[in-house]
């Protein structure tokens, strides 16, 4: 233990900060295995507790002393962007007190295995946890589907946060992105369904703005078409503006197939502006000089 103790605090604070990037997967998910670094000893502790970097982003439920040392970290910085992950295992627990009252950027996993629960069966998030500054919702793609019959419990209808819709506030979210693991094949998931799910599932937020990341190789249409309520005609009326970034075309022009975007003003594709639309049942997909 000695050796440890006698680190530099600088090396110590570079060895925190790349543990934590280290800790995220190909969707950008965020874990927290890194915290174990702070239990070295109280010299690790210390550094790892004054280095504001490191509680720009926190787990939704966590102890109570790091839930002080990022809120204190909230007041010294009250400017800085604050990142909440929701872990599945949280989904239904009450956050950390407090510390909802910061968040500005939210994480969540696109779909979880329910365990015990139909797919029926509608999944809400305590009612104490309200996000009422909340300007950006980030999901990931979940855990790999392995067989047919698993996929459908993956596909439970979750509340996992809730926060003041479009026509209860005049702040609202900004973005809303998915993103998909890079490169992965995912024979039993039809992405388009989770995209549809969770733009139906935040449609009273009022979202403008929407990113598409990595959105590939997916499974068939089948019945978890039934679950998101889609059809080939889905109205989503807020949406004015999408970018997809390193996505199949054949995905997008089968999600854009099932959708209606009335207020859609722009589309992009890896930077470049393109109209992307549905016109009489087919897909326009050019791009704009």
């Amino acid at each position: 233990m000695a050796d440890w103790v006698e680190v530099a605090p600088e090396i110590i604070a570079l060895l925190l900060k790349a543990a934590r990037d280290a800790c995220k997967d190909e969707a950008g998910g965020q874990s927290w295995h890194w915290m174990v670094l702070l239990k070295v000893c109280r010299k690790w502790r210390y550094i790892g507790f004054s280095e504001p970097l490191l509680w720009r982003g926190i787990p939704s439920v966590l102890p109570d002393s790091f839930r002080e040392v990022f809120l204190e970290r909230c007041q010294g910085n009250p400017g800085a962007a604050r990142d909440l992950w929701i872990r599945i295992r949280d989904e239904q627990k009450e956050m950390a007190k407090g510390v909802a009252l910061e968040v500005q950027h939210v994480h969540i996993r696109m779909w979880r295995q329910p365990g015990w629960l139909s797919p029926n069966t509608r999944m809400l998030a305590p009612e104490v946890n309200f996000l009422p500054n909340l300007q950006h919702i980030s999901l990931h793609a979940g855990a790999f589907v392995i067989t047919p019959s698993e996929s459908y419990w993956y596909y439970t209808r979750r509340t996992v946060f809730h926060a003041p819709d479009v026509l209860t506030t005049t702040a609202r979210v900004k973005t809303l992105s998915f993103t998909f693991s890079a490169g992965r094949s995912e024979p039993h998931v039809y992405y388009p369904s989770v995209v549809i799910k969770w733009l139906v599932e935040f449609e009273r937020l009022g979202i403008e703005e929407v990113h598409i990341v990595n959105m590939g190789t997916s499974g068939e249409l089948s019945r978890e078409i039934d679950w998101v309520g889609g059809n080939p005609g889905r109205l989503i009326p807020a949406t004015k503006r999408i970018r997809f970034l390193d996505c199949s075309r054949e995905a997008v022009e089968d999600l854009m197939s099932q959708t209606v975007f009335p207020m859609l003003g722009e589309t992009y594709w890896n930077d470049d502006l393109y109209e992307i639309r549905r016109v009489n049942d087919q897909i326009i997909f050019r791009r704009l000089v």
